[in-house]
């Protein structure tokens, strides 16, 4: 029989597991309408620089100095960027709806790790009036 104390730790790692999900899947999880889930954490510490990036798209790893933590900087469209976490050398965003009513016409849904400090790979897809315009294509961003 296990004690209350670690009953409640077991309960809050869940919890917290949970949230992580949430956070890499978007809200919903696999049931929002998008076609791309979250890869294995890899560890890596990405690289600060403009990255090259295989799909449609702009790309680039930033540090913030007041968390002193890197970011990705990605734009589907190169022009509104958005500000994605990276945990662990994995990063995902989702950006608009799949059937729902925030339908921006840069709409997308990333998830990529890192496998070496200057190279990520991974999946997006793209979504246009709160419809996918196709399914998920894989990724690859090389830092130039």
């Amino acid at each position: 029989m296990t004690s209350q104390g670690q009953l409640r730790g077991l309960v809050w790692g869940l919890v917290i597991c949970g949230l992580w999900g949430v956070v890499l899947a978007g809200c919903g999880g696999g049931g929002d309408g998008w076609d791309v889930s979250a890869p294995p954490a890899a560890g890596v510490l990405p690289q600060v620089g403009e990255y090259s990036f295989s799909q449609r798209g702009c790309f680039s790893v930033e540090h913030d100095p007041q968390t002193e933590e890197n970011y990705v900087r990605f734009a589907s469209d190169c022009h509104r960027f958005d500000r994605i976490p990276i945990h662990d050398g994995r990063f995902g965003r989702t950006w608009g709806q799949i059937g729902g009513t925030h339908c921006p016409t840069d709409s997308y849904k990333i998830a990529g790790v890192f496998e070496t400090p200057t190279r990520a790979r991974g999946r997006i897809q793209y979504a246009r009036a709160c419809q996918t315009t196709g399914p998920s294509v894989s990724f690859v961003a090389e830092r130039l």
